[in-house]
Order: structure tokens, then sequence, then C-alpha cells
């Protein structure tokens, strides 16, 4: 998989993302990988022919050389697979991969996968944002405001960040791109 390839080829059907019958030896799990390993652990799941899916995303960079495409994993550090229990105990072993994490609701994970493979399918420049709930704490991290800290709120679809000021029991709304923000630890 060439990282400039401007065609990534989708090398993983549909079919692969279905949900594994209950008494089946294989059951989707994630794979968290050492940074920048994920398209070698792919690789080697597909070489033990483990059912793999590594969504991409497509990045463009204009250098002074001209524009470079790359496909990047959408969710760095994480591979997701079917393996069996021997296979299982062969990739926790891989020096690429930290850990291996269990998934317990398989039929609700293969449907947010699906959902992820059907996105890309129609834009593979799509990128993520940290999923915050209303009334998590966050920090601006980029644009006119950044620094500023306050509790995330959504209406109407949109959300903003409420500066509160205790004291005077008020608050003051700041529209903010959900992209804009990072939760607080």
């Amino acid at each position: 998989m060439d990282a400039t390839d401007e065609n990534m080829p989708d090398r993983t059907g549909e079919n692969l993302l279905r949900v594994p019958h209950p008494c089946c030896e294989s059951q989707w799990c994630c794979l968290y990988t050492r940074p920048r390993h994920e398209k070698k652990v792919a690789r080697a799941c597909e070489r033990l022919d483990v059912g793999v899916y590594l969504p991409l995303r497509r990045v463009t960079r204009r250098y002074s050389s001209g524009k470079k495409v790359y496909w990047l994993p959408l969710f760095p550090g994480y591979v997701f697979c079917r393996p069996t229990p021997g296979k299982r105990v062969e990739l926790s072993g891989n020096e690429r991969v930290l850990t291996v994490i269990d998934v317990p609701d398989q039929e609700r994970f293969v449907d947010e996968l699906r959902q992820i493979y059907r996105a890309l399918k129609v834009s593979a420049e799509l990128d993520t944002v940290p999923y915050l709930a209303a009334g998590r704490e966050v920090e601006i991290v980029r644009g006119p405001f950044k620094g500023i800290k306050g509790v995330i709120e959504q209406t109407k679809g949109r959300f903003r960040l409420m500066l509160i000021a205790t004291m005077m029991n008020r608050s003051v709304p700041l529209e903010v791109d959900i992209g804009d923000v990072e939760p607080l630890e």
C-alpha cells in the first residue's frame, strides 16, 4: 500500500463487515498499534488470513514541488479485525501491536464500521473530531478564541462553548466549530 497512491484500492469488501454468529470463533476486536504502524499491522492480518478493516482517509498536501496525496488512518493507532483465538494470540505477539481490545457489543460495532465504510465510499476526505457530549469541559485549540475554556452545549444542531461566570450566575455563549475544541482531561 503506497502512501501516495492517488486511487487507494478498497481492500475491504462490504461482505467482511458483518456480525459474526455468537458461536463463531472469530470475533471483532481492535488492535491498538504503535504510532504509524497501522498499515503494517493490517498487512500482517492479511498474511495471517484474518479479516481486517483499516479505514483510510485521503489527505492532499501542497508542496513547492507540487501536490501529494497520502492515505492516512481515519483512526490513528487502531486496526479492526476478526481473528480466531489462535491468530489473535499470534497478532498480540506482533511487536507493532501494543494491545488487543475486545468488542463486547459485536452488532453495534459492526454497524458503526459499516457506517464508516459507506461514508468513506462517498468521500475519502473525511476526518474525525473528539466525541463531545453536551456538558463536557473543553478548550478551544484553534482560531481567534484559542486557549479559552468552557462547557460544550449543542442547540439546534450547532455547537456552542459556554463561558461560565459562576459568581454572577451567567454564561457567555461562543459559537465554535466542534473541530476546533478538545476535551479537558
